[in-house]
Order: C-alpha cells, then sequence, then structure tokens
C-alpha cells in the first residue's frame, strides 16, 4: 500500500522534531522515530487506527508520547494529514 504525507503532515513531525529537541536531542529522535515507524506500519494495516466516522479519517493514538497522527485510508494508499499533540484543541477540518 503507497504512503503519502501532505505537507502539513511532514512540517508537523519538523516542528515535534525541533521542539522536543530543544529539551532533549535524544528525546526527539525517540519521539519522531517512534511517531514515524507507526506511520509507516499503515503500510501494511491500514486500519489500526481509531476510525472518525464524522470527517472520515482514522487516528493512530502514541499513549507514551500523547501524539496521534490523522490519515485517511484510500483506494491507492494511506495519506498521513497531520499530527498532533493530544493536549491540544479542536483538529483541523
Amino acid at each position: 500500500m503507497r504512503l503519502r504525507w501532505t505537507a502539513d503532515a511532514a512540517e508537523d513531525l519538523r516542528e515535534i522534531h525541533d521542539f522536543a529537541f530543544l529539551d532533549s536531542p535524544l528525546a526527539a529522535h525517540r519521539i519522531v522515530n517512534e511517531i514515524y515507524a507507526g506511520i509507516l506500519a499503515l503500510k501494511r494495516m491500514p486500519h489500526i487506527g481509531r476510525p472518525d466516522g464524522l470527517r472520515q479519517t482514522r487516528d493512530l493514538i502514541f499513549p507514551q508520547i500523547r501524539y496521534k497522527v490523522t490519515y485517511r485510508v484510500r483506494q491507492d494508499g494511506v495519506e498521513v494529514l497531520y499530527i498532533r499533540h493530544t493536549s491540544r484543541g479542536l483538529m483541523p477540518q
């Protein structure tokens, strides 16, 4: 299955890294690797995330690091829409 990142999702991951890097380069590396590995797993298991029927998306939750990847399963693959810390408010539409 094909994996496609939106520009917003790629930017989100860069921002997560840069923010965490200020406190700990090691933590930044660990966080980004965990998120990236989870996203790569979507190629094999696209429906592992929690469905959000209202938006026709799915959420891949990382409880230990408190991040959520929102994505959409399409016929031609998986589209990663954005990545947010779970403490943030409303998600983009």
